[in-house]
């Protein structure tokens, strides 16, 4: 006889979790589409948690196609950028009290579009990882106004 695992399902705080009897706890997240052109000031990518929040939680923005992958981290409610991608370096921004209004959207200032991918928000404490949001940035050419002006020869 083969040994098996028994999983239970329950939905908690409108988010999807699996748990099985290792404790082991998966988080499906759903992928949120953010739009912004070019040359803007800033664009906020939206994350809010509204689950239990691990001890001495770790809130972690990424990016799974770069190297360094960290765009913005956050430990125990402070930034800690030693990591973070240079890319990132001097536009990324969030809540100072983000642990305390579980709101761990990230302000990237000056988007690009090679800023344009899919970001990764999750918190960790412990061993456990909850992928909280995808989001995918979209970034747009500027938007430049083009003049069209007709040249009408003279009549003589």
């Amino acid at each position: 006889m083969g040994s098996s695992r028994k999983v239970q399902d329950f939905n908690f705080f409108n988010y999807g979790w699996k748990r099985s009897i290792n404790e082991h706890v998966q988080f499906h997240a759903l992928a949120v589409v953010v739009e912004v052109n070019e040359g803007e000031m800033s664009v906020l990518l939206p994350c809010q948690f509204s689950g239990f929040i691990p001890e001495d939680p770790t809130v972690m923005w990424t990016r799974s196609d770069l190297q360094p992958k960290s765009v913005h981290l956050q430990r125990e409610g402070r930034d800690d950028l030693r990591e973070q991608n240079q890319r990132y370096s001097g536009r990324t921004s969030m809540r100072p009290d983000a642990l305390d209004s579980s709101d761990f959207s990230l302000t990237l200032r000056k988007p690009t579009k090679t800023d344009s991918g899919t970001y990764t928000c999750s918190i960790t404490g412990g061993r456990k990882e909850l992928r909280v949001t995808d989001i995918q940035l979209q970034v747009k050419g500027q938007q430049q106004n083009q003049n069209i002006y007709t040249v009408k020869p003279e009549l003589q």
